[in-house]
């Protein structure tokens, strides 16, 4: 039997004769679930349909979420702290104060995601998002010159990098954009890549 407990009051929120967390999530899911502040550590959940999920506050440390369909799923405040979410398809998906510390977003999808006061030192970027590119980009802007290039980056969501680095070198701020964005090995790559082009 699996029971799905709220972390913050122990509360048995669903239980279960199903033989795994998968069943039983995607079942709750299917059913309008409530999963808000549900414990759900290391779960395996890789590829499972958590669309417009609400899993407000839930625990999912170092879970595996790798190619999981969230789109519109609720995460305000859920810990996602190493979390497997390459792939993951979180288009339209709050995760306003979420921790996502050392997840991977490798290839994971974030359009119109909202990401703000999310803990963003993720271990593997998403580098094809805008939204978590501009994000980053945001709170780290000094000048008006930065802040409107990363709202820029939020809202040309068709423009591909080399808009990206057009855009930066106009507004001379691509200096400032690195040494932002290579924090993670995988944009260093990506815009070297896009220079040197």
């Amino acid at each position: 039997m699996i029971e799905i407990k709220n972390r913050f009051t122990g509360k048995i929120i669903f239980k279960s004769k199903r033989k795994t967390l998968k069943e039983v999530i995607e079942l709750k899911v299917k059913q309008g679930a409530y999963l808000g502040g549900a414990y759900l550590e290391g779960a395996y959940l890789g590829g499972a349909d958590l669309g417009g999920a609400y899993l407000r506050g839930a625990y999912l440390g170092g879970a595996y979420l790798r190619g999981a369909y969230l789109e519109g799923a609720y995460l305000r405040g859920a810990d996602l702290g190493g979390a497997d979410l390459g792939g993951a398809y979180l288009e339209g998906a709050y995760l306003g104060g979420a921790d996502l510390g050392g997840a991977d977003l490798g290839g994971a999808d974030l359009g119109g995601a909202y990401l703000r006061g999310a803990d963003l030192r993720v271990k593997h970027p998403p580098v094809n998002s805008h939204q978590f590119i501009s994000e980053v980009l945001s709170r780290n802007s000094e000048t008006e010159a930065q802040w409107d290039f990363s709202a820029r980056i939020r809202l040309q969501t068709d423009q591909c990098w080399g808009f990206f680095i057009k855009l930066a070198r106009k507004k001379r701020v691509l200096k400032w954009a690195k040494e932002i964005l290579f924090q993670w090995d995988e944009f260093k790559e990506k815009l070297e890549d896009k220079l040197d082009g």
